[in-house]
């Protein structure tokens, strides 16, 4: 089983099927310290994200590089849907990754507008 691959490729059957199993995997940081949400968010992959976020993920999770959550790779992004989505399931907007960023300052940083006047 490769996580990662299910979350690439969107296959929702195999990562569905791999959360029955290890209901764990959630949650569980990759080699580089990507959560599967942190992965699936910056990635782009909104159905993966939803089936994570439903699945119990750590919406709020960081990264272990720098500290970035799943909100912050969307808002640096651009991805306005995603963004909207991470906020319904209760993302905090006001997390600081080590650098002292939040998903604003991403957002802002990326001229993103819709995505700061959601923010803001």
């Amino acid at each position: 089983m490769n996580l990662t691959n299910f979350i690439r490729n969107e296959q929702l059957h195999e990562l569905t099927e791999a959360i029955k199993s290890n209901p764990d995997i959630v949650n569980q940081p990759d080699e580089r310290g990507f959560t599967p949400l942190v992965l699936a968010s910056y990635l782009g992959k909104e159905t993966v994200a939803r089936l994570l976020i439903e699945n119990g993920a750590d919406i709020d999770a960081q990264d272990a590089m720098i500290g970035n959550t799943a909100l912050m790779g969307v808002c640096f992004k651009g991805a306005v849907r995603l963004a909207k989505l991470l906020i319904e399931k209760g993302a905090n907007t006001t997390l600081k990754n080590n650098n002292g960023e939040t998903a604003l300052d991403f957002a802002k940083n990326g001229g993103h507008e819709k995505i700061v006047s959601i923010l803001t």
